[in-house]
């Protein structure tokens, strides 16, 4: 725990600290009041034992005196000593003032850069002189790329302050539409605020002067655009006055074009119509066509073959089933000659050459050819004439013939072969 003595000595020491801040606080009322009144010797005399303890006010209104010489002869090396002091401390109005030394070269070599960060110290503690000449440095392009818009930005925020110079400003830039849009009437608010903030008459009657001027302008742009705003009503009506009577115009002659362009599109319509018609009887045709040429082609030695085949196969039919009708009355002897030769006769059929698996199927009567497999036997057939390579039957898989020979030399062929894969017969022996 804080001994009793301990304690008494820190409450003594705050006393002692509150008495001084007291009497210093006493001290700058004094010297304030002083030179208010215009007695710089005594406000010089109170602000100097404050200055040298540290007092930043004390030690700007000290730099105030030197820079003005009104105690002494002018001096601003001593003037701009007890600025440093107080602008280091962080004391606005002093960062300010060496901002504008640096930006006029009062005392010190012309420093754009300098002026610019003294400018901003100030203008960051919100400072609305600082902010007011930030805008003046990027509104002319000193130490900064010239921008408008930024110049405008910190023109307000001093404005916002009732800085009464920073709201004539920016009534200017409305007034002209310099980094704003252009804008009378905002021009107009912000002079009547800058004149009811200015502090001495000779500003406050420039002001209302720019008031008064903008007022006017005011009125006569209010006249000069309603007229524009009637001339271009006027000119609205009359485009759509013209554009009613052109409609009506048309009228007549938009629905003759529509009814003509109806016509031509059905005799279009009509005539491919007809076109397809034509090309459809035409394919009918040349269908018909090849089917008679077709069945034209087939040759009468064929048909004449399929019909002794299907006869002889009809009459060993009947003969077959007539043996099978009798009855043998012999004995196990006769039975077994009869089986004998009932094998050798197998035998022999066996031999002889059948359409096997997919035949020929003619018809005698309309000649028609029945689509076959890719392998045709025709069964053994004597002719007088065969059938040359150039018109020999074209047999494709599952398609009929399509062709017939023509008259060539005389030969017995035993079997006559067509295949898919090779155009020219082959001539083979008749198996014994």
């Amino acid at each position: 725990m804080m001994s009793w003595s301990l304690k008494q000595a820190l409450l003594g020491c705050m006393f002692l600290f509150a008495l001084s801040a007291q009497a210093t606080a006493d001290a700058l009322s004094d010297a304030q009041r002083a030179f208010d009144a215009g007695d710089y010797v005594k406000a010089a005399t109170l602000y100097l034992p404050l200055a040298k303890k540290g007092n930043p006010v004390a030690q700007f209104n000290l730099g105030v005196v030197y820079s003005q010489g009104l105690v002494v002869l002018q001096d601003y090396r001593e003037a701009i000593q007890w600025y440093l002091l107080a602008a280091y401390q962080g004391y606005a109005p002093a960062q300010v003032k060496l901002g504008v030394m640096y930006a006029q070269g009062e005392a010190v070599p012309q420093d754009y850069k300098k002026a610019i960060q003294w400018f901003q110290l100030a203008a960051d503690q919100n400072d609305a002189v600082a902010q007011l000449n930030l805008g003046d440095m990027y509104a002319q392009g000193h130490g900064v790329l010239q921008d408008d818009d930024k110049a405008v930005q910190w023109y307000r925020l001093a404005a916002n302050q009732s800085n009464a110079l920073a709201q004539y400003k920016l009534g200017q830039a409305y007034a002209v539409g310099q980094g704003v849009a252009q804008d009378g009437e905002a021009a107009h608010r912000w002079f009547n605020l800058a004149a009811g903030n200015a502090t001495d008459a000779v500003t406050h009657e420039k002001y209302i002067k720019q008031r008064e001027l903008m007022a006017k302008q005011l009125t006569a742009q209010k006249i000069a655009d309603a007229r524009q705003e009637a001339l271009v009503e006027a000119k609205v009506e009359a485009e759509q006055a013209a554009k009613v009577e052109a409609a009506n115009v048309n009228v007549p002659q938009a629905a003759e074009a529509n009814a003509l362009q109806v016509a031509a599109e059905k005799t279009d319509q009509v005539q491919a119509e007809a076109a397809d018609k034509q090309i459809s009887d035409a394919a009918k045709i040349n269908a018909n066509q090849e089917t008679h040429a077709l069945a034209a082609a087939v040759p009468p030695v064929i048909v004449e073959q399929a019909a002794q085949t299907k006869n002889a196969g009809k009459d060993k039919a009947a003969k077959f089933k007539a043996k099978k009708k009798v009855k043998p009355a012999h004995s196990k002897t006769k039975k077994k000659s009869q089986a004998k030769a009932k094998e050798n006769s197998k035998s022999k059929k066996a031999a002889k050459t059948t359409v096997t698996k997919q035949s020929i199927k003619l018809s005698v009567n309309t000649a028609k050819v029945i689509a076959v497999k890719p392998l045709v036997i025709v069964p053994k057939v004597k002719v007088d004439q065969a059938i040359p390579v150039e018109a020999a039957a074209k047999v494709e898989v599952g398609q009929a013939v399509s062709a017939v020979a023509e008259a060539a030399p005389k030969a017995e062929i035993d079997y006559l072969i067509l295949t898919p894969d090779k155009a020219t017969p082959k001539v083979q022996p008749a198996v014994p």
